[in-house]
């Protein structure tokens, strides 16, 4: 794995899409053991010991997550040199800033590619950014001046098998902790206890990179679910397999933490999807309502129900949705809790001159 060392650069080129080792050749670039030691210095943050956090890593996957990463987590310590060409699979930064805005605030996501061309050109899609408007694309649309930049992370060879894949993904891992891009609540769990975490909540990775692959549901769509409750993922919330259950829980509590972000733009995202959310669900029951009037228009089966009531005389009510409707024992029907009947509804353009239940 080639890995970039970052430096202070001026304001004119700190958003270069220029990598580090471009004009380095191959053979004098340093191998694994040369540059794992060495610091990064990252804006506002200072140092970075990028092994701690690595080792760190390591230790808590082997304890939250020993079954499926116990076979891989050693050979990451053993990757060499490797050639740097963005036909590799590798690990790659985004950088998103306002070109117009003075404070020259930005943002970070960090990804993994099979091929990194590829998934570079994916993203700049604009039909790919619609259909997955995840909190990523979400950023990056919000404003005109909005500028991108794809930084080149490392280079690995290309997944050929389960491990190899876990490899990747175990990389993108690292490196979202390096650059904080994940959640608070990730980078609470996961980075060494005496890391200064600054830029956590201010970045755009919500899913945790471990869980790459670990079903098919998408990203974007998992943490749309995740707020939603949508029946999907309740499965998964419910699942006896406790590590698919772990899975849904990380998913959604990542999602809601992005509320509690100190950068307003993200914290706004949050809000929307969720208001968005509700009107849908409004818009749902709404339609079911009007369905079920119309059912019972034609008239349809409906239970009886019997409560108690305050002086020991029982109340019968038939329920139809939403409504109840008390039944007058005057009609001397007879009628028992559980008992079903049929009910119609009746709609005049004038009060109805019978206006409660009565025995057709």
């Amino acid at each position: 794995m080639a890995v970039i060392q970052a430096s202070n650069t001026s304001k004119n080129d700190r958003f270069s899409q220029k990598s580090a080792t471009d004009e380095i050749p191959t053979a004098k670039r340093r191998n694994w053991s040369e540059v794992a030691g060495s610091g990064i210095e990252t804006l506002n943050l200072g140092p970075v010991d990028r092994t701690s956090i690595l080792e760190h890593l390591i230790a808590n996957v082997r304890l939250e997550m020993s079954e499926r990463y116990s076979s891989v987590l050693e050979d990451l310590l053993e990757i060499g040199h490797d050639p740097e060409t963005k036909k590799e699979a590798g690990i790659y930064l985004h950088i998103l800033w306002r070109e117009n805005e003075t404070t020259k605030r930005f943002w970070l996501y960090v990804g993994q590619a099979c091929v990194l061309y590829l998934r570079i050109e994916k993203h700049k899609d604009p039909r790919h950014r619609s259909k997955n408007m995840g909190l990523h694309y979400s950023v990056w649309g919000s404003a005109v001046d909005m500028k991108p930049a794809f930084v080149t992370l490392a280079i690995l060879d290309p997944p050929s098998s389960t491990q190899t894949q876990l490899v990747l993904s175990l990389a993108e891992m690292w490196m979202c902790l390096v650059f904080q891009t994940l959640t608070s609540l990730h980078l609470g769990s996961w980075l060494p206890k005496k890391t200064n975490a600054m830029w956590s909540g201010n970045h755009l990775n919500v899913a945790l990179p471990l869980w790459q692959g670990f079903t098919d549901t998408q990203e974007n769509k998992a943490i749309a679910d995740a707020i939603g409750g949508r029946s999907t993922f309740q499965q998964y919330l419910a699942s006896e397999d406790l590590v698919i259950r772990a899975w849904a829980e990380q998913t959604r509590d990542a999602f809601n933490d992005i509320r509690n972000s100190p950068d307003p733009g993200i914290r706004n995202y949050w809000w929307d999807l969720h208001k968005y959310r509700i009107l849908k669900a409004q818009d749902t029951w709404g339609k079911r309502k009007v369905r079920m009037a119309q059912e019972y228009l034609e008239g349809a089966k409906a239970l009886v129900a019997l409560h108690s009531g305050n002086h020991g005389n029982h109340q019968t009510e038939v329920r139809a949705g939403s409504f109840r409707f008390t039944v007058s024992q005057t009609l001397g029907l007879d009628l028992h809790n559980g008992n079903e009947v049929i009910l119609q509804y009746h709609l005049t353009s004038t009060p109805h001159p019978h206006a409660y239940a009565f025995l057709l």
